[in-house]
């Protein structure tokens, strides 16, 4: 696995706990399933490609439709 997997994951922890610890924010907490599910892509090699029409095409695996809140 890509070490910036790890990378990226632990950033993340590090800015969920400043904004717990400057107030703006409650405690870190898991994700629930019940919330729907979500992941994050690392195209620093250039091989996932985003469509303008809400898809994204990741090498091995497929085509996809996005579904992303509005306003994002």
């Amino acid at each position: 696995m890509s070490s910036r997997m790890y990378q990226n994951a632990l950033i993340d922890l590090k800015d969920a706990f400043n904004k717990y610890r400057s107030g703006k924010s409650g405690h870190p907490t898991f994700p629930s399933r019940r919330d729907g599910q979500s992941f994050t892509l690392d195209s620093s090699h250039g091989k996932v490609v985003l469509d303008e029409v809400n898809t994204i095409k990741i090498p091995k695996q497929g085509t996809f439709l996005l579904h992303e809140h509005e306003g994002l």
